[in-house]
C-alpha cells in the first residue's frame, strides 16, 4: 500500500536494526520501522541462529524522516515497516542500543 496522506504527517521518528558495520559505512538500507522493539528484534533476535551473525557487532539505530520521504506503510503491517528515501532522513541515524553477539 502507499502511503496514505492521513497516515503518518510531518516529521517521523523511525529506527532501525542492523550491523555496525552498515552504521559506520553510513549506507542504510531503506527498510525501518516505527517501533524501536521491532528494531530491537531485527537486531538482536531474528537472525540469531545464522552463522554470519554470531561475533558481530549489532545495534538499533534512530533517525527521523519527513513523512514525504516515507514511500510505503501498511497500518495494519505487524513490524510497522516503512520504506524510506535513505538520503532524505533530518538528522544522521543515532545508535541507542549496541552489543556484540557471541
Amino acid at each position: 500500500k502507499k502511503l496514505g496522506s492521513n497516515c503518518l504527517n510531518g516529521e517521523v521518528v523511525i529506527y532501525r536494526g542492523t550491523s555496525k558495520s552498515e552504521y559506520d559505512s553510513k549506507e542504510f538500507s531503506q527498510s525501518w520501522t516505527l517501533k524501536e522493539k521491532i528494531a530491537h528484534d531485527f537486531a538482536f533476535v531474528h537472525y540469531d541462529t545464522q552463522e554470519d551473525y554470531t561475533k558481530t557487532e549489532r545495534v538499533v539505530l534512530m533517525s527521523r524522516i519527513m513523512s514525504k520521504h516515507i514511500y510505503y506503510y501498511d497500518k495494519d503491517d505487524n513490524e510497522d515497516e516503512v520504506i524510506i528515501d535513505e538520503r532524505r532522513l533530518i538528522i544522521p541515524p543515532a545508535i541507542i542500543s549496541q552489543k556484540t553477539m557471541d
